[in-house]
């Protein structure tokens, strides 16, 4: 029986992966050596991103109460709900939140609304996600 690390390696040499598979679950209690995902990162995308990349990122968790998150990141998580004007800083950007700051990563706040409606209910895998890399040692 593969334990996680032999998985993680056969699954990054199988798929001749430049990046590290990882295991995303949900728990009710932090595991032992996971950090804050805002230690690793603000932004959960990049967080994730970082994991995948460098082998040696530990264990991190998300939780509803990290402010110091990215919003969108909480919601997108199901772990809480957006700022009502976060549609606009994914979208173009308003004067009156963020400084008027926008990721563009939308075209449009009612596209932003459309595809939240589209996703539904989120539900999260429990009271923390954490995300590790598969090929660094076991945590669980």
């Amino acid at each position: 029986m593969l334990n996680l690390k032999e998985l993680g390696r056969k699954l990054t040499k199988a798929g001749r992966l430049k990046s590290h598979p990882l295991c995303v679950y949900g728990t009710d209690e932090i595991p032992e050596g996971a950090v804050p995902s805002y230690t690793v990162d603000r932004c959960i995308a990049k967080a994730i991103y970082i994991s995948a990349s460098f082998e040696d990122t530990p264990p991190f968790y998300i939780e509803a109460a990290h402010e110091q998150c990215c919003g969108g990141g909480i919601a997108w998580t199901g772990l809480g709900e957006p700022h009502p004007k976060l549609k606009y800083y994914i979208t173009v950007g308003t004067p009156d939140f963020r400084g008027g700051a926008a990721e563009h990563l939308k075209a449009s706040p009612e596209l932003f609304e459309e595809s939240r409606k589209r996703a539904g209910k989120i539900t999260p895998p429990g009271k923390y996600i954490v995300i590790q890399s598969c090929t660094h040692g076991s945590y669980f």
